[in-house]
């Protein structure tokens, strides 16, 4: 095992994503597609000497709380924030590995991309002055800006998409959430160096930044669980997602500890063995690597995913079920006379024990190995581990327990637990109170064997009719933590943020953090201005008025005048146009002609300095032409404040708008969008809205196999007949963009030759290009222009400057997570579209054949499939598990009796789960659905198994009331039925007891997938033991075979001798005989015989007169000893009363047959007891 594992090392799947991963189209398309992705930049080649990185991020999102009235950009709160982060960006380890980041880089680790750096910047105030000329966007300053100032810096700086979630607005209230982002870029290698070297280097880099994470994931994880913080902190970045999930799966792991101690115990105490303890145990752990190492060896896959882990948990209670069979029946060989040496008793015990343990543990295996048939890869390659793990703890333990028996029996027996050996080991004639209790169960069931059947029967009707109305379908990833829990929650939460790996690339430097203050006086030429800030006082104009102020001093002239309106956000600055150039023409009197130019400029705060109170308002510039040069310029402020403008400025006549307001309720201002068919108005938010790529060149050529790894090279090729040179290519691709059906719900799109077109005609060319100008073009425009602010190298795979393939992205009016059968029906329109598409335009040749394909997709049609698969896995389960009992049992009823009482073992599991619980059916319960059928198996299978051996080894117990009570109806049923619960009734609920405790320990740990599955266990064994003992024992009573093993018989006859086996009597005639249950009372012996040591067996079917047919002469054990019984055709005579009987001849194996025969006479005629 060492050496496979060393061979095959482990991957542990953290990506909960894999869960989902399906054979559906979709879903082998989609992984083409991600992978053909990877593998854009695979002939980019660094430049000589290029300096290489290697970058670690962390990323914080802050939620408000749902009790918390105030948003999260509240003073109060946004302070508690600084000193979290300042918190955070001062542990030591932060600090010493931010030193030794690339200085360009540093600010990203020191100052990170945080609002609260904004928030709170260190100011530059002149001395004398009270308005400050730079700002220090580095979160040291002692005093919070205006939130309007801090919200449009972080957006001058084009950093509003990394900080505020999607659809984000200044001017909106009520921010819930909030996102801060930090890196550190250290300094790897030169691109000259070795590869070896480079290797090592970034091994060297990540094994420290894990170190790191040793001490910073127990900080953010506290920030997680903190109730005092008015919000929720979640994280995420470089390896903490699999760092926490690892940390959680090795906590949850060590309960497996627990499972192994709790087992360990039970199994010393059920077989009296510290010796069979301990090596059992240690037995059936060892099956888990093991397994792993064949699957790999089988499969060649090396990924397991968390639900393998489960493992742990489950052979140990099932390997517990084959430690408890082997031991009693052990122990029962030593009450056996006829064996008498260790040598019969091994092969007695191998052949009784291991029929029986082989039929349950096969079984098992194959509701294990049913889920090759699931359409979900991941329960295919767990059911076949766990398959392999069943049948080696069953093969090994074989091998180990019964010798250990031997062992501990004639070497070890000063070692036993009990106060002496005859305690562990008991004597054949010692009496045994668990019989007592069985035949106490065991009349009780028969006495309401009709009840209890009927009532299982409707109990099942009554689960599945619950059930099936709510079923909920859940094709999402599983969540295998807790709702709350940051690998869930911040999943969500980091969801309502656009993507970082579109807005923080590598290699992304930090804007300066530094900002000047601009002078609000200021009209010449200059860079664009961040923000104005001015000391203002109380403005002098009446409401609704603009006190202005005018100059021409020190200007030059110019052919247009300009104002400068300072005003609230809420009025439309157009309405203002025309009242801005009669000031500026009356100013200077002279004439405006032609139309007003708006220009909108950076916002202005206005700070009265005696009473602090500040207002940020817009600012437009309206420029107008005068009928001559002219040097003036206004200022106009409207609102309850304006600014003190230097000496120069005169006061000049207020400006009276015509309207104070915005557009209107119904008026809505659409950004203009590119030119093609694209939707005019939709239903979805475009942060939620999903989009669909369609690739060009990329070909898929291989499907997910059924078990094993499939290379990522295999899974797609360049098309060989792609050719994007060709004109007719270029046409087609950019009609293709901007030519789709309204029914395809385009709301924006991502296409790069949109992009290259424009290219071409802003350098005087032609589209489309031809081959030669085609290649002279695309090398600058896939490393200098953008596609819609990405990179055009995205969307292209280049290998030596030629493009092999490409790809185009488009927006739809869907949601990203809409209902599988509304998205099914989008993506059949696309497969419609695409197919129409390229069936109707011959030039599509030199773009290869295109497909399509979105994450919506994947997820639709995996929720379809997943109802239907789950059902085919159910039924192939439960087919196989019928087949193995069939084969078990070699009884067609027995085999059927057995899975319609599985199945309502499945019905009460899928009623816990659905409607109890109301859990979807996901991944997860799946997996529980479908693995768990070998559990509700097994110990039905347990008492059918012995119920057949019963028969066919004609070894049955007495059919005697406890109670002391004859009852004429009980037959041989009952009797095979005893010996079965006698035989493997305390290994049924051992086996019970120990998985039941097994899952008890999943109940505490962290992931929710072993929760479930823990819960789930505790249900399906108390369905199933329950069924084992309470409706199958009915039903068998009840209407069972009376000749089990007949199915069996019939096939061997007929396929190897042609003929089909009949009944035959004592003397060797095909003659039916009958049988009688003669109470020992109702006797008078010829000989001294102890009426204890009668063997009675078969009953009349009722008192009316009728007896059973008899199968041919058979053992029967007795109390005491072995007696064989048959009819004498010969001895009959006369009763008293004149009518005829026949006698018994019983042979006992007792020491009253000393002679080999006593007979039998009756005093008077048996009551109940027919010719």
């Amino acid at each position: 095992t060492g050496l496979g594992l060393a061979l095959f090392p482990p991957n542990v799947e953290t990506d909960f994503g894999a869960f989902m991963k399906t054979d559906v189209q979709a879903s082998w398309s989609r992984d083409a597609f991600l992978e053909a992705l990877a593998a854009r930049s695979g002939s980019r080649r660094l430049q000589s000497g290029s300096t290489l990185y290697t970058g670690f991020d962390v990323i914080l999102a802050y939620e408000l709380k749902e009790d918390q009235a105030a948003d999260l950009l509240h003073e109060t709160t946004l302070r508690r924030l600084r000193a979290l982060e300042s918190e955070m960006k001062s542990l030591p380890g932060w600090v010493s590995r931010c030193s030794q980041t690339e200085p360009k880089f540093r600010s990203l680790c020191e100052t990170g991309i945080s609002f609260v750096s904004h928030a709170y910047p260190q100011i530059s105030v002149p001395t004398g002055q009270v308005v400050p000329t730079t700002l220090d966007f580095n979160g040291t300053g002692s005093a919070q800006i205006p939130l309007g100032i801090a919200t449009r810096m972080v957006e001058a700086r084009e950093l509003d998409k990394i900080i505020f979630p999607e659809g984000f607005h200044h001017s909106l209230e009520g921010l819930r959430y909030l996102r801060s982002a930090f890196r550190f870029e250290f300094r790897c290698c030169n691109s000259m160096d070795s590869n070896a070297y480079q290797r090592e280097m970034v091994d060297a880099w990540k094994a420290d930044w894990k170190e790191f994470l040793v001490e910073l994931l127990p900080y953010l994880q506290g920030l997680s669980l903190n109730q005092e913080l008015p919000f929720k902190v979640y994280y995420e970045g470089s390896d903490i997602d699999s760092v926490e999930v690892m940390q959680a799966l090795l906590k949850d792991i060590s309960f497996a500890g627990g499972s192994v101690v709790f087992v360990l115990l039970y199994v010393m105490l059920h077989t009296r063995s510290f010796l069979i303890g301990v090596a059992g145990l240690l037995a059936v752990i060892l099956t888990i690597p093991l397994s792993y190492v064949l699957s790999a060896m089988l499969t060649g896959g090396r990924t397991i995913t968390i639900a393998s882990f489960v493992s742990l948990f489950l052979v140990v209670g099932l390997g517990s079920d084959v430690i408890f069979v082997y031991s009693d029946f052990w122990k029962n060989s030593a009450k056996i006379e006829e064996l008498q040496s260790l040598q019969e008793r091994l092969v007695w015990t191998y052949v009784h024990a291991g029929k029986a343990s082989l039929a349950t543990t096969s079984t098992t295996a194959v509701s294990f190995f049913a889920n090759l048939a699931s359409v979900l890869k991941p329960l295919r390659e767990f059911g076949f581990f766990m398959g392999l793990c069943v049948m080696l703890a069953w093969a090994i333990l074989s091998l180990v327990v019964v010798p250990l028996c031997v062992v501990e029996e004639t070497h070890m027996s000063a070692f036993c637990l009990g106060r002496c050996h005859e305690r562990c080991h008991k004597k054949k004639d010692a009496p045994e109170g668990s019989g007592a209790l069985v035949e106490w169960w065991t009349w009780g069931v028969f006495r309401w064997r009709r009840s209890c059947a009927v009532a299982w029967f409707l109990l099942i009707i009554t689960f599945l009719a619950c059930t099936f109305p709510n079923v909920r379908v859940n094709s999402g990833v599983p969540n295998v933590f807790p709702a709350e829990h940051n690998q869930n929650r911040g999943k969500e939460v980091l969801q309502e943020f656009d993507s970082l790996a579109k807005n923080f690339k590598r290699l992304y430097e930090l804007p300066d953090t530094g900002a000047d203050v601009c002078d609000l006086e200021y009209f010449g030429g200059q860079p664009p201005c961040p923000m104005y800030w001015c000391e203002a006082t109380k403005s002098l104009a009446d409401e609704g008025q603009c006190q202005c102020f005018g100059t021409s001093e020190g200007r030059q002239n110019r052919s247009r005048a300009t104002l400068r309106l300072v005003h609230d956000e809420s009025l439309d600055a157009r309405s203002v146009a025309n009242l801005a150039a009669e000031a500026l023409a009356s100013q200077d009197g002279s004439d405006w002609h032609g139309d007003p130019l708006l220009e909108q400029r950076s916002p202005v705060l206005l700070q009265e300095w005696e009473t602090g109170a500040t207002e940020l308002k817009s600012s437009t510039d309206f420029s107008v032409a005068l009928s001559r040069a002219s040097p003036a310029v206004q200022l106009c402020f409207c609102g309850s404040l304006s600014c003190k403008p230097g000496s120069s400025w005169q006061e000049v006549p207020a400006l009276v708008p015509t309207s104070l307001q915005g557009p209107s309720e119904n008026e809505t201002v659409l950004a203009q969008e590119p030119a093609g068919r694209l939707l005019a108005s939709w239903q979805v938010a475009p942060h939620s809205r999903a989009w669909v790529d369609v690739a060009f060149g990329v070909e898929p050529t291989a499907r997910s196999t059924l078990l094993g790894d499939v290379e990522s090279e295999d899974l797609w090729r360049f098309h060989p007949e792609h050719d994007v040179r060709q004109p007719w290519a270029q046409r087609l691709l950019l009609s293709f963009c901007t030519q789709l059906p309204e029914k395809l719900r385009v709301t924006d799109r991502q296409c790069w030759i949109e992009e290259f077109r424009e290219h071409l005609l802003s350098q005087g060319g032609r589209f489309p290009a031809t081959p030669n100008e085609f290649d002279a073009e695309i090398g600058y425009f896939s490393t200098q222009r953008l596609v819609k602010s990405s990179p055009s190298s995205r969307f292209l795979w280049m290998r030596g400057g030629e493009v092999k393939a490409s790809y185009v992205r488009f927006q739809i009016d869907v949601h990203r997570y809409a209902p599988s059968s509304e998205a099914l029906v989008y993506q059949k329109y696309w497969d419609e579209y695409m197919e129409e598409w390229q069936s109707q335009n011959s030039g599509v040749r030199f773009l290869g054949r295109a497909f399509h394909s979105a994450q919506l997709w994947v997820r639709a049609e995996a929720q379809a499939e997943l109802i239907a698969s789950t059902v085919v896995t159910v039924v192939t389960a439960l087919l196989l598990s019928f087949l193995g009992m069939l084969l078990c049992t070699r009884d067609l009823s027995l085999a059927l009796l057995v899975t319609v009482t599985s199945a309502g073992c499945v019905a009460g599991l899928a009623f816990f789960m659905v409607v109890v619980m109301g859990w979807e059916i996901g991944a997860v319960e799946v997996i529980a659905l479908i693995i768990f059928i070998g559990y509700a198996v097994t110990y039905s299978l347990h008492v059918a198994h012995g119920y057949g051996a019963a028969y066919m080894a004609e070894e049955v117990n007495p059919a005697v009331d406890p109670l002391g009570q004859f009852s004429e109806e009980a037959d041989e049923a009952m009797s095979y039925l005893l010996a079965s619960l006698k035989a493997l009734g305390s290994a049924a609920l051992g086996s019970a007891a120990t998985t039941a405790g097994c899952a008890t320990f999943l109940i505490f740990c962290t992931l929710t997938i072993f929760q479930r599955l823990g819960s789930v266990v505790m249900v399906v064994t108390a369905f199933s033991i329950v069924s084992a003992l309470l409706p199958l024992p009915a039903a068998l009573l009840w209407f069972g075979p009376r000749r089990p093993g007949r199915f069996g018989k019939v096939l061997f006859h007929f396929f190897c001798k042609g003929e089909l086996p009949a009944s035959k009597g004592p003397g060797g005639d095909k003659t039916a005989h009958q049988a009688y249950v003669v109470p020992a009372r109702d006797v008078k012996l010829s000989s001294r015989v102890d009426p204890e040591e009668v063997a009675i067996a078969n009953s009349p079917k009722s008192s009316r007169g009728k007896a059973r047919e008899a199968s041919p002469e058979r053992r029967v054990r007795s109390p005491t000893g072995i007696a064989k019984m048959c009819i004498s055709d010969t001895a009959s005579t006369t009763s008293p009363d004149g009518s005829n009987y026949r006698a018994l001849m019983v042979l006992a194996a007792s020491p009253v047959a000393g002679s080999g025969v006593a007979a039998l006479d009756a005093k008077k005629r048996p009551r109940g007891v027919d010719l």
